[in-house]
């Protein structure tokens, strides 16, 4: 094999948790299943709280209608709207995730 090959090897049996020496409960179903489990709420918690900052940030001018101009309804609906398209994006990931999870691999 080339030096890049048994690298690349390297790096792929490190990354999958040799789940063949782990014992017959740590099947890579399970793996994916704790992965989905620990990780998917923090994710999604994550989302909602960067796009809730982005759109406060977008709008800022608009909320606190720096001019009074009047412009305070719409920064909180340009505010709501994003919110709803983050709601939206995250339901789309929770439920490829959901899909994924349900497959069965077969090697």
């Amino acid at each position: 094999m080339k030096k890049t090959s048994k690298f690349y090897l390297a790096i792929a049996l490190s990354l999958m948790g040799f789940p063949a020496f782990a014992g017959p409960n740590n099947t890579f179903k399970n793996q994916i299943n704790d992965f989905l489990g620990d990780y998917m709420f923090p994710i999604c918690a994550g989302m909602i709280l960067l796009g809730v900052v982005v759109g406060v940030i977008r709008n800022f001018d608009s909320l606190n209608d720096a001019n009074s101009a009047g412009k305070r309804k719409e920064g909180l609906v340009n505010l709501g709207f994003l919110m709803l398209y983050v709601v939206v994006g995250v339901a789309i990931i929770a439920l490829v995730l959901n899909q994924i999870s349900k497959m069965s691999f077969k090697i």
